[in-house]
């Protein structure tokens, strides 16, 4: 009889240990940097691109703001806005980024989790898009030469022209 008191009394203890611990392991993780879009060394990014940072977990959106972010081209800043959805930061530059320019992103250790985790600092970089061809083809060589004399009547007719064109 005084094992089955001494079981009960230990079983009420663990019971009554487990259920009145409502806290959870504290979180002392910092956050990471899980995906970036534009991927890191990208090329060919589109100049109206905005770039979304997906962190690996909800990040404190006071501390999401161009000192602990930022994007830069040619040594210029880039200005725009954050925006904050849960694990997600998206950044909308204000203008359009510059055509063929490499962009390097920073994100400081100024961003933090909920719990005040710092990030470690996280580094990439994209190259836009180059410009949109603005300048008709133009014939840049005829074989044979016009006014030529002497021509074979089964000789080659050969046109350079200075860049690629569609074929029809």
């Amino acid at each position: 009889m005084r094992n089955f008191y001494l079981l009960s009394i230990l079983c009420y203890s663990l019971i009554f240990l487990q259920c009145s611990s409502d806290s959870e392991d504290p979180d002392i993780l910092a956050p990471t940097v899980s995906t970036i879009d534009p991927d890191n060394g990208e090329d060919g990014v589109s100049v109206d691109a905005s770039v979304i940072i997906t962190f690996s977990e909800p990040i404190d959106s006071e501390s999401i703001n161009s000192s602990n972010i930022t994007i830069t081209g040619n040594g210029v800043r880039v200005s725009g806005s954050f925006s904050v959805s849960g694990n997600t930061t998206t950044f909308d530059p204000s203008t359009a980024l510059s055509y063929n320019t490499t962009y390097s992103i920073t994100v400081g250790s100024g961003v933090t989790d909920l719990a005040g985790n710092t990030l470690n600092t996280f580094n990439s970089s994209f190259t836009t898009e180059l410009p949109p061809d603005s300048e008709a083809p133009r014939v840049t060589d005829v074989q044979p030469q016009n006014n030529a004399t002497t021509v074979a009547l089964n000789s080659n007719i050969t046109i350079t022209i200075s860049e690629e064109v569609a074929n029809a």
